[in-house]
């Protein structure tokens, strides 16, 4: 497998600079030849640090992954931290979903309940902004 760099564009496909810092866009993986990685190969990366690591390790790992963002975000660190632990965070949850066979695009069996959190979830947020 390619190692891998990650790539921040704008919405339309160019490099992300704008003139009053706000970038909106989206991240896409890219092979070191320049490829953009599909997700499943992304999956595939995710599935060899399982394996060569083992679950109970990378549940570890990602327990110390949200700290670090706690921590980042407690401290008040500069912007370029608090995305990086973001960034660990968000890879170590998509081991997490692996880990626990969960796929968002099939019907795993845990896909209603963990739906049915996050509306309940997203429910109270929105009842809680129209107080």
């Amino acid at each position: 497998m390619e190692l891998v760099n990650a790539v921040f564009v704008t919405g339309n496909g160019s490099d992300a600079n704008s003139e009053n810092g706000a970038n909106f866009g989206y991240v896409c993986i890219v092979s070191k030849r320049g490829r953009k990685m599909k997700k499943f190969e992304v999956n595939r990366l995710y599935e060899m640090a399982i394996k060569k690591w083992g679950a109970d390790s990378q549940i570890a790992k990602a327990v110390e992954e949200c700290a670090e963002l706690i921590v980042t975000l407690a401290k008040n660190n500069s912007i370029d931290d608090i995305l990086e632990e973001m960034a660990d965070v968000e890879i170590m949850l998509e081991q997490l979903k692996l880990i626990f066979n969960y796929d968002f695009q099939l019907n795993f069996p845990y896909i209603s309940k963990f739906h049915a959190f996050k509306n309940q979830k997203l429910k109270r947020l929105k009842e809680r902004l129209e107080e």
